[in-house]
């Protein structure tokens, strides 16, 4: 049997809105937790510590721990994370995306530069499944850098369902 549901709007049992449909067919879901984080300032060393970033763009949940520098999952389900750690202090970068504590993906740069030094990106993309006492943060890797960062490195972590 082959049917139409026309509607624009569904909403809960108790009637908040969980999803909606504009004209043009674009879905809207107004409960999806997304976040995203910049380091702000000068350049950091953060050698193996979790790095500390410093500027939320925003917190649909207001799930950023800033004392801890981690995002708490709100809801289980899987996580898209990006992270990108620039660095220009003629050191290697390495970092390690983490999942309540726990290495899940390693990244580095090691760009040699036209005089000698190294500059570039370590940069992250990963989905995660995360329950929701799981919390995401990105940790150096002193073993293989110096650990500096700088203005031009960000975190972005979206609910995908």
């Amino acid at each position: 049997m082959t049917g139409i549901l026309k509607v624009d709007t569904i909403q809960s049992s108790g009637g908040t809105n969980a999803l909606s449909i504009d004209s043009s067919g674009r879905m809207f879901t107004p409960a999806r937790p997304a976040f995203y984080i910049r380091k702000t300032g000068g350049t950091t060393t953060f050698g193996t510590g979790v790095i500390e970033w410093n500027d939320v763009l925003f917190d649909t949940e207001s799930a950023w721990d800033s004392t801890n520098y981690r995002y708490n999952c709100p809801v289980a389900g899987l996580y898209w994370v990006n992270v990108s750690v620039h660095n220009t202090t003629d050191q290697r970068t390495g970092i390690w995306l983490r999942k309540s504590g726990t290495n899940y993906l390693f990244g580095f740069n090691s760009n040699l530069t036209a005089s000698g030094g190294f500059e570039g990106q370590a940069v992250i993309s990963a989905i995660m499944e995360c329950t929701a006492s799981d919390y995401i943060d990105v940790k150096g890797d002193n073993g293989l850098s110096k650990g500096y960062f700088n203005n031009n490195s960000a975190m972005q972590v979206m609910f995908m369902g």
